[in-house]
């Protein structure tokens, strides 16, 4: 048997480890604290009391995003204007205090057995005379006081307040205004990849207020969808976004759906009709915009909007022509198909593979052909020769005229026909151009004053700068 001083001794040991124990885990009560303060991490710790958040929420100033919303679509001679407006909005959140306490069961349970140890060993300690047991009752009764300490400090009297904030969501902190100057427009077609769709800039219109959805950007909403045609708007201002839908206008304009049929790049064919694919340029370095050749109630892109684009501009039929011709020489079997889609629309031949064969094709219409005038003999004063009609390719693109106080806006399409108007007076002047004179086919009021009431009006360009007739400057805007 051990002597009482044996067990004591062992008892002392025992109580030792248990302090060195006792430390260790007080440090990782102290790290639970840290965490929870500095770091959100308060599982180390047990929840004591939830606080109760604010009624009213706060305004982060500093987490902000923006609401958008699209006013007045409005019929432009070029497509269509929009106001798009924005809200700035702030990150809201409520604020209370959590109370939180230590809930390591293993530190209580060595403070007791601490508590117990020292305990033991000062008991005998006194019963002691000598030396010895006074040295036992000091050390038996700093443990149990330890123990004792510790454990009312962790566990009965120390908790930990918390500052907790929830986050909600965003509410307004501003009121809608028309975009600034940084804020941007922009239109969104599917694209080869559905995930990063097409994003074709909207230019500022005249008015500053409202952006211009373009007649391709028009027209490619009509083909997109021809039952239910809607455009896909994005309002851009700092990091925010937001997209937003608007109707596209029906019946459509012509010049819309023409303007869309230029912007076509290609056409891939495939076994199946079905299969076909119709690529679109809607924008410079993005990727193609994409349809199918037939609509899902079988019939094709083309046959449906025929009525329309068989009265587009020659230029834009031909672009489609050359661009069908091109497919038929790579793949001659394609040429029934779109012979019998394209036909009436581009009033000519397509390319034929075999020239013998006989294809089934419908009748082209008859599309007004120029009347040829034979030019008189006389023997009477020789008359003075009509200039020659100017078939160069127009200048196209936006200009900013100006002369003397006037400034006029001149557009001039791809099929050469121009509209000219004066800023903040009335009157317009239209024909068509050539790639060095207009003529003017109507004009009147202050247009046709800008114009000198000329019939024909000649251009020459250099660089983006256009000169009427020498004299007037119009520097190109788009």
């Amino acid at each position: 048997m051990h002597s009482p001083l044996t067990k004591t001794m062992n008892a002392l040991c025992l109580g030792s480890l248990l302090s060195f124990q006792a430390g260790c885990l007080t440090l990782d009560a102290r790290q639970s604290k840290n965490d929870c303060l500095n770091f959100q991490e308060c599982s180390g710790l047990n929840l004591r009391k939830a606080g109760e958040l604010s009624e009213n929420p706060l305004k982060d100033e500093k987490d902000e995003s923006y609401l958008f919303e699209v006013l007045s679509p409005r019929e432009a001679q070029d497509g269509i204007t929009v106001i798009i407006q924005s809200q700035r909005q702030c990150r809201s959140f409520r604020e209370t205090t959590d109370l939180y306490r230590h809930n390591n069961p293993a530190l209580f349970w060595t403070n007791v057995a601490l508590l117990g140890a020292g305990g033991g060993a000062a008991g005998f300690g006194a019963t002691q005379g000598d030396s010895t047991g006074t040295i036992l009752l000091a050390a038996g009764g700093a443990l149990a006081a330890y123990g004792i300490i510790d454990t009312s400090i962790h566990f009965f009297s120390k908790t930990l307040s918390k500052n907790r904030v929830e986050k909600g969501p965003y509410i307004a902190c501003g009121e809608f205004a028309p975009l600034p100057d940084t804020g941007r427009v922009s239109s969104l077609f599917t694209s080869l990849n559905p995930q990063a769709p097409i994003r074709v800039s909207a230019p500022k219109a005249e008015e500053k207020s409202r952006f211009l959805l373009e007649p391709f950007v028009m027209g490619f909403s009509i083909l997109e969808n021809p039952q239910q045609p809607e455009l896909t708007i994005r309002g851009h201002q700092n990091k925010s976004h937001q997209d937003m839908k608007i109707p596209t206008p029906t019946p459509p304009k012509r010049i819309w759906l023409c303007e869309a049929m230029n912007r076509i790049s290609a056409i891939q064919v495939a076994e199946e009709p079905a299969d076909w694919k119709i690529y679109f340029e809607l924008e410079i370095n993005q990727a193609p915009a994409s349809l199918p050749w037939i609509y899902p109630d079988g019939q094709s892109i083309f046959s449906a909007h025929e009525d329309v684009l068989k009265l587009c501009p020659a230029n834009d039929r031909n672009h489609l022509a050359d661009i069908a011709n091109s497919v038929i020489k790579d793949e001659p079997s394609s040429y029934p198909i779109f012979a019998d889609a394209l036909d009436e629309i581009i009033g000519k031949d397509l390319y034929r593979p075999d020239p013998k064969a006989l294809y089934s094709t419908r009748k082209r219409p008859n599309l007004p052909q120029p009347k040829v005038t034979t030019k008189k003999k006389t023997t009477k004063k020789r008359q003075k020769a009509k200039p020659k009609a100017d078939s160069g390719k127009a200048p196209f693109g936006r200009y900013r005229c100006r002369k003397r106080a006037r400034i006029a806006n001149l557009y001039i399409q791809r099929d050469g026909s121009f509209s000219l108007d004066v800023e903040l007076e009335r009157g317009y002047a239209m024909g068509t151009c050539g790639s060095k004179r207009c003529e003017v086919k109507n004009s009147s009021g202050s247009a046709s004053a800008f114009i000198n009431s000329a019939s024909v009006i000649y251009i020459s360009k250099v660089g983006r700068t256009l000169f009427i007739n020498n004299k007037t400057q119009c520097d190109k805007i788009k």
